[in-house]
């Protein structure tokens, strides 16, 4: 006789008899198998491998910028790079390592990382709602060189400010790290 175990989204897994070669499933089993494991390698590094990995983006920028296609892939690391800065603010405070309201405070405390904000909201939803600067910023490739032409750099307006996004970078990778050793926290590598 054959029992039926009904999880979500209708999927219909069954239970053989005693003997059966097939194992039994717990209802955990059944809703993992219905929606998707459980672990992901992501989750287990957690904040810790997403805070480390920003020291990364610096070498893949600078790269980048001697390549011959930086114009086009600079400007995407660089975008990507603001909305994992930001990023981890939402780990610290989902893994409840931090509390939203001390993440959220700290951040207005710090121009780069307001900026950072902006940026990594309207990236990844087109428009701001709530900006914390500018929902407008523009980012613009300036000449560093006029005399050569050949030297430039990506730079955003917000507002009145204006940054380098190199250096806006930099200021947010310092931004958390001295979050990190002013609260204490210790960043795992890889398990």
């Amino acid at each position: 006789m054959h029992k039926h175990i009904h999880a979500r989204k209708g999927v219909d897994l069954r239970r053989r008899a005693i003997g059966d070669e097939r194992p039994e499933f717990s209802y955990n089993a059944v809703e993992e198998a219905a929606v998707g494991l459980r672990y992901s390698a992501e989750k287990i590094r957690g904040w810790s491998h997403l805070y480390l990995s920003l020291a990364d983006w610096p070498d893949r920028i600078r790269e980048c910028h001697r390549s011959h296609n930086r114009m086009r892939d600079e400007l995407t690391f660089y975008l990507c790079f603001f909305v994992q800065a930001y990023s981890v603010r939402d780990w610290l405070a989902k893994q409840k390592i931090l509390k939203p309201n001390e993440l959220d405070a700290a951040i207005q405390g710090d121009i780069a990382m307001r900026i950072c904000r902006d940026i990594c909201n309207r990236y990844k939803h087109y428009t701001i709602q709530n900006p914390s600067i500018d929902a407008d910023w523009s980012i613009q490739r300036r000449v560093i060189n006029p005399f050569s032409g050949s030297d430039w750099e990506w730079s955003v307006i917000a507002d009145t400010e204006n940054f380098a996004l190199w250096d806006l970078m930099i200021r947010c990778i310092s931004f958390w790290e001295a979050l990190v050793a002013a609260y204490g926290l210790e960043a795992q590598a890889d398990p």
